[in-house]
């Protein structure tokens, strides 16, 4: 047979303008047939030992004696499509883009065929400095 040793460890400190307003810490150890546990909740000590029994009647303890889907629905409302008013929507105006001064537009275009027009110019070797310089 297997033999089951589970531990467990846990500590919250709450700090407010650096002073400790809460501080709690708990440890457990389970090894199959008792669970035993050992905390203090600020300053106050706790022990407590539970069977198996005891851990799976707190298990199967309903949480709310309302189910979630109540909890939900009375919380939210029901869980029905709610219809809204729609609004027409009326076709908006045309964009108009602004004009610059310098004709941006023609400038691109250019730019585009200069690019174009580097691209596929033939190379020729560099000439050396000397060479170019008038006298």
């Amino acid at each position: 047979m297997r033999s089951v040793n589970i531990k467990a460890s846990g500590a919250i400190k709450s700090m407010v303008n650096n002073k400790i307003v809460a501080n709690s810490s708990v440890s457990a150890n389970y090894d199959g047939d008792e669970l035993n546990i050992v905390g203090s909740e600020n300053g106050k000590q706790f022990y407590m030992t539970l069977d198996n029994d005891n851990i799976a009647d707190i298990l199967t303890m309903p949480a709310h004696s309302a189910s979630l889907e109540e909890r939900l629905i009375r919380d939210f409302g029901s869980v029905d499509k709610k219809h809204t008013k729609r609004h027409k929507h009326t076709k908006a105006h045309k964009y108009t883009k602004p004009h610059h001064r310098g004709n941006s537009h023609n400038r691109g275009k250019a730019i585009k065929g200069m690019r174009k027009t580097l691209a596929t110019r033939k190379k020729t070797p560099k000439q050396s400095k000397k060479s170019t310089r008038r006298k």
